[in-house]
């Protein structure tokens, strides 16, 4: 008996009407949300550069890729929540999204409590193990513990808004986080400034205000009309809903860990060059994450938007959404590059007066625009391919493009001493991931990874078998990708080891000229 299909507004459905406003329109509050998110990201580091100082915005800035290390593990879950949701939300089944939504919640709340006892106890080692500065490490590891103690608020608001965006509902998590973004900037004035808490005052306000956008989120999700209910019986994991997320989010934590154990070893790089070039590291990425927003606006809209149509069985759909995505992004990656090509120096001044850390911004800045766009194209494939429940050579590709970037760090910035070349190594890994994906993506293996799609008399079922595709041909085209990934590393690690030598040759030029200038 076919089960009763999900009542739906036309605004959260995307598998009808013109695609590029569907997009948009989902695009536009994620985009709202992610900049207030960055928006008092920033003002925690403003707040910490002018009125604490420099040592202490470096010591927000490596606790960072520590925070994402463990955080990667819920980021994991919420994104295969938000895509099987739209996927039984497409596919028209409303018992089976309930028993989704509360297999996440359920998998959140006993995930959330190990994180959160684990990362407090790890903070101090791990920060040890990178080589954090003397004059940096006590004041991040406040920082790191107090932002574990309150990370359940903040895996809250990410499965809450995963379900959310599933449903095709972005404009309520830009709601909570709008709110969250006000309420951590007062706080983060008052701890800071008026307690004088500094780095734990930041912290602090981080996590007050997470916990309370998390709990607004989950209410939305019982009282804004999608049908959903979670109570003390139904909030439980319902076995096939946990295997089904695990095939989608384990693979996708695994690859935001292997970019987050990636990022600690270029940490441990960044420690070598001292707390001025940490503190403008710290703001270059603040400044890079402004840039990033559209484009990772984007990459949700298209996972979300992938799902509902790949559900509803709509692939001819599918492929003008991808159309449309791809010109959107390379016109938005072209502008963002200019913007932080021009204005670096300007932009480093917000968090900080001093010269060197404003300087260090400046040069990364005026290095890394050029890849934008290919950042860009990452966060459209990736986005692609996780509404479609293809997840696996995603990770692969993240793996190699990391595999790529830690050498060429080691190569051109640790062995010639010239810090340039960290910013180089992000470039090289950016396009090393953008030709991966879209060769995968022009293969077309994605499409079989649909874990619900309508049926043809009606909603689908769970794990409806997908049109069968020749299986010696399928593991052809996942080599043919592997070998292409093993490929551009070699050749990419070569390349970094030439660029190394030519650097070495720049700065024993430089150092000559200096000298002679000294002598004159």
């Amino acid at each position: 008996m076919p089960q009763p299909k999900v009542r739906s507004a036309d605004s959260r459905d995307m598998t009808t009407g013109s695609v590029a406003k569907k997009l948009i329109l989902f695009a536009i509050p994620v985009l709202g949300g992610s900049i207030f998110t960055q928006l008092y990201n920033v003002v925690d580091s403003i707040v910490v550069g002018q009125f604490v100082g420099a040592a202490a915005l470096a010591s927000v800035g490596i606790s960072m890729p520590i925070n994402m290390l463990c955080n990667s593990v819920f980021m994991g879950l919420g994104t295969g929540s938000s895509v099987l949701v739209s996927q039984f939300y497409g596919a028209g089944q409303k018992e089976e999204l309930n028993k989704m939504v509360n297999t996440t919640y359920a998998l959140a709340l006993i995930i959330g409590a190990i994180i959160t006892v684990l990362g407090m106890l790890i903070a101090r080692p791990i920060l040890e193990l990178l080589n954090t500065p003397a004059n940096v490490i006590e004041n991040a590891t406040t920082y790191l513990r107090i932002v574990f103690f309150g990370s359940l608020g903040h895996l809250f608001y990410q499965m809450g808004s995963a379900v959310l965006r599933g449903l095709g509902d972005s404009k309520w998590p830009m709601y909570f986080l709008i709110m969250c973004a006000i309420l951590n900037i007062i706080l983060d004035l008052i701890f800071v400034i008026v307690l004088h808490w500094d780095v734990a005052g930041v912290a602090w306000a981080t996590i007050i205000a997470q916990l309370i956008s998390g709990i607004g989120v989950v209410i939305r999700t019982l009282k804004g009309g999608y049908g959903i209910t979670i109570n003390l019986k139904t909030l439980r994991i319902d076995g096939h809903k946990a295997k089904l997320l695990a095939k989608i989010g384990v693979p996708s934590g695994l690859t935001m860990l292997i970019s987050s154990m990636g990022m600690l070893v270029i940490q441990r790089f960044n420690n070598g060059f001292g707390s001025d070039f940490l503190a403008g590291m710290t703001i270059m990425m603040k400044v890079d994450g402004f840039a990033l927003i559209p484009l990772q606006a984007l990459g949700m809209a298209v996972t979300t938007f992938v799902g509902q149509n790949m559900g509803a069985g709509k692939e001819d759909r599918v492929h003008a959404g991808v159309r449309t995505t791809m010109i959107l992004i390379i016109a938005i990656g072209a502008v963002m590059g200019a913007v932080m090509y021009f204005f670096g120096f300007q932009l480093g001044g917000l968090f900080t007066k001093e010269v060197p850390a404003r300087e260090v911004c400046m040069i990364g800045l005026r290095i890394v625009f050029v890849m934008y766009i290919a950042m860009g194209l990452q966060q459209a494939f990736n986005g692609i391919m996780r509404g479609a429940g293809a997840v696996t050579i995603p990770m692969i590709i993240s793996l190699v493009c990391m595999l790529v970037r830690i050498p060429a760090a080691y190569f051109l910035a640790v062995r010639t001493g010239n810090f340039r070349g960290i910013f180089y190594s992000m470039i090289i890994s950016s396009y090393c991931g953008a030709i991966m994906l879209y060769v995968y993506y022009k293969l077309g293996g994605w499409k079989k990874h649909v874990a619900v799609r309508r049926g043809p008399g009606g909603p689908g079922r769970p794990g409806a078998p997908v049109a069968p595709k020749d299986v010696e041909a399928e593991g052809a085209e996942e080599a043919a990708v592997a070998q292409a990934a093993v490929a551009t590393e070699t050749a990419i690690s070569a390349g970094a080891a030439d660029m190394a030598a030519a650097a070495e040759s720049v700065e024993a030029g430089v150092e000559m000229a200096e000298s002679s200038d000294e002598a004159k």
